[in-house]
């Protein structure tokens, strides 16, 4: 075992796994719900399993319709799920990936409403981020991590959507890589992300580790994930640069897909 290696043992020995009382509900995006990856014998979610509370992990199933209702109907149903088999008080956390996040903050706006259960922590992953359909309800949630890529070309769906929320002193934006790439769209549920997931806020935050001291919510920041290392931290001041630059690409692609819009109606 190399040093690295050694010293990621050495931080999981010593790092908290939750207390008894914290949940975690993994939520799908569009049309990922024949795939296994958000449930038990997938790789995510028995990577999140292998890292937390036994019988603390479940996942979340809706249409996965790529529709503005089929995700208000998946929000409606889980925050209704959340009341029926979670204590108040209870520890919860959710993890969305692309539309997926989209579903749970439409159940944080639920939950606001009824004045009830919270959301301890949500990792939204790749999630198409559009503020006025779906905004996270702060007052439902008491830390958002907003984790996106940009090699990820689906999360902005043709310039429909941002990769970003305004800024907050809760909601943090963070840039991620993965073993010295930033992963595309599938990739952001990369097991990887999911056995670090419980020690991001609670452990590697709280402890100021691998450069977490530097870690604020409301500045820009990356997250360099690696096989056999602790997750490391830095701020990013170029990321007003490398927005401009995707946004440019995003433009680019939107026009090459109307162009070819066109024309196919054109041709009919």
């Amino acid at each position: 075992m190399n040093n690295s290696a050694f010293l990621s043992t050495l931080l999981f020995s010593t790092l908290s796994f939750g207390a008894p009382n914290s949940y975690y509900i993994i939520i799908h995006g569009t049309w990922s719900r024949p795939f296994s990856w958000h449930m038990p014998g997938g790789a995510f979610y028995d990577a999140l399993a292998s890292v937390s509370q036994p019988g603390t992990v479940s996942f979340f199933l809706w249409s996965g319709e790529n529709s503005h209702d089929a995700r208000i109907a998946g929000g409606k149903k889980l925050a209704h799920y959340i009341q029926e088999f979670y204590p108040e008080g209870a520890e919860i956390n959710l993890i969305g990936h692309s539309h997926g996040s989209n579903v749970g903050i439409l159940a944080s706006q639920e939950l606001t409403q009824k004045n009830t259960h919270r959301i301890h922590s949500f990792f939204a992953l790749g999630t198409p981020t559009h503020t006025t359909r779906y905004m996270p309800d702060m007052n439902a949630i008491t830390y958002f991590y907003n984790l996106f890529s940009y090699n990820d070309y689906v999360q902005p769906v043709f310039g429909f959507f941002e990769r970003e929320y305004p800024k907050h002193d809760r909601i943090a934006n963070i840039c991620i890589t993965i073993n010295g790439k930033e992963p595309r769209h599938a990739e952001m549920h990369h097991p990887l992300i999911a056995q670090w997931i419980p020690n991001i806020h609670e452990d590697l935050e709280s402890q100021a580790l691998s450069g977490f001291d530097q870690f604020t919510f409301h500045i820009p920041g990356i997250i360099h994930f690696n096989d056999d290392e602790t997750p490391t931290y830095e701020r990013d001041p170029e990321r007003r640069y490398k927005k401009e630059h995707q946004d440019r690409i995003v433009q680019a692609f939107n026009n090459v897909h109307m162009e070819l819009r066109k024309k196919s109606e054109n041709e009919q």
